[in-house]
């Protein structure tokens, strides 16, 4: 992701990804919140409809919790508390107490077992913004790595042992076999294993370390760069 986000936003760099393919993907599922389809889609500009195709997500409305003193405890990813129906002169949150087991739609349709409601026109269901994915972490990964070869990010299996510094941040990876990777890639991102530090030097002004267990959604800001006149980045 952090190879998606740079060539979405600095298009001209050549971005390689430098991966040890010894190290397995962790095979766990990834359960997320609606920040992560928004990041997918919005941020990273990924079509949904060729996300699903190699992902294979499937759909989340909310979390089941099975803690507390309560026998269970839905949190939806609706705007429960916050949001106000036109029939009441107050947000629900000032209506709920203790229990606010069916405060909307979509709590009521996790606290009845079902999903989503059905669209009255094609059909099918009806799905909002508020929604997020539980993913397959090897179907997950194969995705991204599918749709950066498309968008032209050249990912090489190697082991790294070290990195050179150059005149302007990171000038080069070192492999434990081959020639160093470098300077002809503009950004080289170095990807170890999932929540690993990603270290991404930028040969044109600037040089930065993104760890991958921050919010995704807060890392990548920064990576819009502004250009001079002569179309030169910088940070």
């Amino acid at each position: 992701m952090a190879a998606l986000a740079i060539k979405r936003w600095i298009p001209q760099l050549k971005v390689q990804v430098v991966r040890d393919p010894t190290i397995p993907v962790i095979g766990v599922g990834e359960s997320t919140t609606p920040n992560v389809p928004t990041y997918l889609f919005e941020y990273l500009g990924i079509p949904m409809r060729e996300f699903f195709a190699t992902a294979l997500p499937t759909w989340k409305m909310g979390i089941h919790f099975l803690w507390g003193k309560r026998p269970w405890f839905n949190y939806g990813f609706s705007r429960q508390l916050d949001a106000q129906l036109t029939t009441l002169p107050r947000a629900n949150g000032y209506y709920c107490d203790e229990d606010f087991t069916c405060v909307d739609p979509t709590n009521a349709m996790m606290e009845q077992g079902k999903v989503y409601l059905r669209d009255p026109v094609s059909g099918g269901p009806k799905i909002g913004s508020m929604y997020a994915f539980h993913l397959d972490n090897r179907r997950f990964v194969a995705a991204l790595e599918t749709i950066a070869r498309t968008r032209g990010i050249e990912i090489i299996d190697a082991k790294v042992q070290g990195a050179q510094r150059g005149p302007q941040g990171i000038g080069a990876v070192i492999p434990v076999v081959g020639r160093p990777v470098g300077p002809g890639a503009a950004v080289r991102v170095v990807a170890t294993s999932v929540g690993a530090s990603l270290a991404v030097g930028v040969g044109s002004g600037f040089e930065i370390l993104v760890i991958a267990a921050d919010p995704v959604d807060r890392i990548f800001e920064f990576a819009k760069p502004r250009l001079d006149d002569a179309g030169a980045a910088h940070a």
